[in-house]
């Protein structure tokens, strides 16, 4: 009786260490899933905000060698 009763509790113990042994792993890999995705999403956020600035530095660029361009053949056709 006495070694059924330990082989019982043995048992039972064993099924709850290997309860909480999935649940644990699979926290785990949910917690990793999310880390994936916010690295994910912070690379996207940084790639767009490169290629807003590189816009605005180009869009700046156009204006000044347009308006430059533009002053001196004004100035060329008025001397």
């Amino acid at each position: 009786m006495r070694m059924r009763q330990s082989y019982a509790e043995f048992e039972r113990a064993f099924h709850e260490h290997t309860h909480v042994d999935r649940a644990r792993r699979q926290q785990v890999r949910q917690d990793a899933i999310k880390r994936t995705k916010t690295r994910h999403r912070e690379r996207h956020v940084q790639s767009q905000f490169r290629r807003f600035v590189t816009l605005v530095v180009v869009l700046l660029a156009t204006v000044a060698l347009v308006s430059y361009a533009m002053f001196e053949t004004l100035s060329l056709l008025m001397s």
